[in-house]
Formats: C-alpha cells, sequence, structure tokens
C-alpha cells in the first residue's frame, strides 16, 4: 500500500519539488551567512 504511493509519479514528483525547494533554502542560507561574516 505505502509502496504503491511512494511510486505514484504524483507524490515523486511533489517530492523532486519538496527537495528543490529544501535545496534552494540552504544554499539562501548559506549565501546569507556568507555574505554576513564579510
Amino acid at each position: 500500500m505505502l509502496d504503491h504511493l511512494i511510486s505514484d509519479p504524483m507524490i515523486k514528483k511533489t517530492q523532486k519539488l519538496a527537495n528543490s525547494i529544501v535545496i534552494l533554502i540552504i544554499v539562501d542560507l548559506a549565501v546569507v551567512n556568507y555574505s554576513s561574516y564579510d
């Protein structure tokens, strides 16, 4: 049941989108922290 949900293409797309957003937030925070050291 759970495997079927995870393999659902829509869920995969949502997970990819969520991962991209998380990466963008991390990069954004890293850039802000890096430039605040200047």
